[in-house]
């Protein structure tokens, strides 16, 4: 039975020689930047607004040539890593927008909205019209008042008998 199994302190011996990794401290940048969450965003929307059809058409032929990994190749996949997060940045962008814009609900929530807009538009309209013949009533009604009281002080054949 002890043929079976290798001697085990030949690798415990093994186990020994082997180092464990050194730690590394947390990326910290050569030069410190001092700029808000919202300068920063900005900076990168006006990174991706410079982002057009045939400057990812030119990246994608760079990244299509790249065969090997290669440290002196000036081109290398690590020097074009932020342009490869900038254009898929880019695409999610524009993916969620088209997904948005193209949903059955963002199109039932904009119907729904004109239709709000309409039926207020109508509403307003009535109320208006509602409000107009009220006042025109009222005027005419205090005006024929009025015009009696006139004709009434002026004539004396329209004078009430116990007046």
């Amino acid at each position: 039975m002890s043929n079976r199994f290798p001697d085990l302190s030949a690798i415990s011996e093994a186990m020994k020689n082997f180092r464990a990794p050194p730690k590394f401290d947390s990326y910290k940048p050569l030069i410190s930047d001092n700029r808000t969450r919202s300068e920063r965003r900005e900076d990168l929307e006006k990174e991706l607004a410079t982002l057009d059809k045939p400057e990812l058409k030119a990246l994608l032929v760079q990244i299509q040539a790249l065969s090997t990994y290669d440290d002196d190749h000036e081109n290398s996949l690590w020097n074009q890593k932020a342009n490869i997060e900038n254009a898929i940045t880019k695409f999610i962008k524009y993916i969620d927008k088209f997904e948005t814009l193209n949903s059955e609900e963002r199109r039932k929530l904009d119907l729904k909205r004109e239709e709000l807009k309409l039926e207020v538009s109508h509403d307003w309209k009535e109320k208006f019209r509602t409000f107009f013949f009220r006042i025109l009533a009222s005027t005419l009604f205090i005006s024929t008042l009025f015009a009696i009281g006139y004709i009434e002080h002026e004539y004396e054949w329209a004078r009430l008998p116990l007046s």
